[in-house]
């Protein structure tokens, strides 16, 4: 029994630390070896373009999102912009309006009552006849060589691109220092299992561009739409690539507990998506397949491991000094966790190690919403620091 509770313990540890620290250090390194890309070189593949977004009370920020379109170098006579007014109650609908009298390249659908956004970009979908589709959300913005970076590589075997979306706040307060450095340690991932494996695990929601014809129908009540998406190509055995040169800005909020409410929403779409596609992991010999077991599926039962660590090293610590101070060292870590959030400590370590177990924390409540059930995807959204 002894024995069995060692092996349990140093595999639960392992796998945290694989997920976390090994697997990206491998594939980064790895694609700096190899150098392999699979991002187009035809600049002068321009085909026409469904701009695709839903609109919720979005008045600080629309007017900024659509300038950003309309000073883009790709030709503006193939863009058309769908947008889905979510029955917005400020002066979202005022403001696209006024940009329809003199852009008659906007389509704007009023909703007449909360849908939610993968509703409205599946209603969206339905009247789109353009080849390529980007997708993105109102509060990231373009810039002038956004669409033409992000649309080139769809003239190869990509039927799919990520934007590299850079993460912008306007103060250090909350948790957006930590969470901007874990997004661009994601990006760097990104990258590197687009050269390596031709996928992206996973796109991310906010701007990203699909061949229509891979684009799925997305159920209603799915909560992460992004990444059903990626798991959806995946499937079909086809290419995703991270377009880092496409790149745009979107706002972080600073407030902790606005994002913890955001992530704790997001954590119990991505147990949404797992299950829905459950019967990837048998196909784990892919490597598309293997980068999104190591690099999402592990990591979205690290709660689970770190509670079993926890548990195990209790038990061990009856009769061993070393099991001892591991179950004092994990204790510690968790009472540093706590005290840097209710306190707002600002020392950078302390706060780095409160964002793992903040994020751990989210996905662990994300799985229990799942397991309750999901009815609808409308949320509000979280409010914008662009003025």
């Amino acid at each position: 029994m002894y024995n069995l509770l060692q092996i349990i313990f140093i595999v639960s540890v392992s796998l945290i630390i694989y997920t976390y620290a090994l697997y990206p250090f491998i594939v980064i390194i790895l694609s700096k070896i190899f150098k392999k890309s699979n991002l187009g070189t035809t600049e002068n593949f321009q085909p026409n373009v469904a701009i695709i977004m839903a609109a919720y009370n979005e008045d600080k920020i629309i007017s900024q999102k659509l300038d950003s379109i309309f000073n883009t170098n790709y030709p503006l006579n193939k863009i058309k912009i769908y947008i889905g007014n979510d029955s917005s109650t400020d002066n979202t609908e005022l403001i696209i309006k006024n940009y329809q009298q003199k852009h008659e390249n906007i389509t704007i659908v009023n909703f007449k009552a909360r849908s939610g956004k993968i509703k409205i970009i599946n209603e969206l979908y339905k009247l789109v006849t353009e080849p390529v589709l980007i997708f993105t959300d109102a509060n990231v913005l373009f810039t002038t060589n956004t669409i033409n970076n992000l649309i080139s590589p769809l003239n190869t075997t990509t039927v799919a691109t990520a934007a590299k979306i850079i993460k912008t706040i306007k103060n250090a307060n909350g948790i957006a220092f930590q969470e901007i450095e874990y997004l661009n340690y994601e990006n760097k991932i990104k990258l590197a299992e687009s050269k390596l494996f031709k996928t992206v695990i996973g796109i991310e929601g906010g701007c990203f561009a699909i061949n229509k014809t891979y684009f799925p129908t997305i159920p209603d009540n799915f909560i992460v739409d992004d990444f059903y998406v990626t798991l959806s190509i995946i499937k079909k055995h086809k290419n995703i690539s991270f377009a880092f040169n496409a790149i745009c800005y979107e706002d972080t909020s600073t407030q902790s507990d606005v994002e913890f409410k955001r992530k704790v929403r997001i954590s119990t779409g991505n147990f949404q998506n797992l299950f829905a596609f459950k019967s990837l992991l048998a196909q784990f010999w892919r490597g598309s397949v293997l980068a999104y077991i190591s690099h999402k599926v592990i990591r979205w039962n690290v709660p689970f491991l770190m509670l079993i660590s926890l548990l195990t090293t209790a038990i061990l610590a009856l009769n061993s000094k070393l099991y001892f101070l591991l179950f004092f060292a994990q204790l510690i870590l968790i009472q540093i966790a706590v005290i840097v959030n209710l306190f707002n400590i600002k020392f950078s370590l302390l706060k780095f190690i409160s964002h793992f177990y903040y994020m751990n924390f989210a996905l662990f409540l994300g799985f229990k919403n799942y397991i309750k059930g999901v009815k609808t995807s409308i949320w509000e959204p979280t409010k914008r620091t662009i003025e």
